[in-house]
């Protein structure tokens, strides 16, 4: 149960860090944990496929696969398998498998959510943001889906439209950190200084440890020629990571540079 879970806490670090540190899990005399490690490690394939643990790779890919194949009347086995499908870099099957999830249960919505960056990544713009507005009217309540469309129309560069569907995600998830912090950054791009300051405070209120919060409040702070405010959060920063110091250097030099 510990291998597992440290397994599963390793998921928001990028996949070179993730291999080096669980790919000798794979062989592991515990077969959920070797199933765990398959599905963390998917994306790294074609190193693991041409290292000394492409034997251990296979078996328990194969065990994964088999796992996910014994809940096929779910649509979260279907959304496992488009995971996976991606991971191992089949697009075709994975848009499948995304497919079958919500033919499953049509209100399933991270299915369809999985889906549209899928086709996104392929060029297929038009269809991916055609399957996020049909989320939110699936799932009006659900903050996912609008703040999965707002994204949409900020890679699409409409930021107007971005920060309708951001403020609904934001309105529909208070607690959640990212959210307040990623509209907060869509606020700013419109030059709407003062309003994006309140999502972005509440995202640090949040998740008071966050470096990524921190720089990206001193950054606008300064770039806005709020001093003041950069360098309370470049303080911030650097209490919770001395390596930040130059951050806080930098901002001072310019403040210094401006006056």
């Amino acid at each position: 149960m510990v291998r597992g879970a440290a397994l599963t806490a390793l998921e928001p670090i990028p996949q070179p860090a993730r291999l080096q540190v669980a790919s000798g899990l794979l062989g592991d005399p515990i077969r959920a944990v070797r199933i765990e490690a398959a599905r963390l490690l998917a994306a790294s394939h074609a190193e693991l496929r041409a290292g000394p643990h492409a034997k251990a790779f296979e078996n328990a890919l194969a065990e994964y696969r088999q796992s996910l194949d014994t809940l096929a009347d779910r649509p979260g086995s279907h959304m496992g398998f488009g995971l996976l499908y991606s991971n191992l870099g089949d697009p075709a099957r994975a848009e499948q498998a995304y497919r079958d999830a919500f033919r499953i249960d049509p209100s399933h919505i991270e299915s369809r959510i999985n889906l549209a960056e899928l086709l996104f990544q392929q060029d297929r713009t038009p269809e991916s943001g055609a399957l996020l507005k049909e989320c939110v009217r699936l799932a009006p309540d659900r903050g996912v889906a609008h703040e999965a469309l707002g994204r949409h129309f900020v890679r699409m560069k409409d930021y107007h439209q971005a920060l309708v569907w951001l403020s609904e995600a934001a309105r529909l998830m208070p607690d959640n950190a990212h959210i307040h912090y990623f509209y907060g950054v869509a606020l700013n791009q419109l030059e709407q200084f003062e309003k994006a300051l309140v999502p972005l405070s509440r995202a640090h209120e949040l998740e008071p440890q966050s470096a990524e919060y921190l720089v990206g409040l001193a950054t606008i702070c300064r770039d806005h020629a709020s001093w003041d405010l950069a360098l309370g959060y470049a303080q911030k920063l650097v209490a919770i990571d001395p390596r930040y110091t130059e951050v806080y250097n930098s901002i001072e030099a310019q403040m210094r540079a401006q006056k």
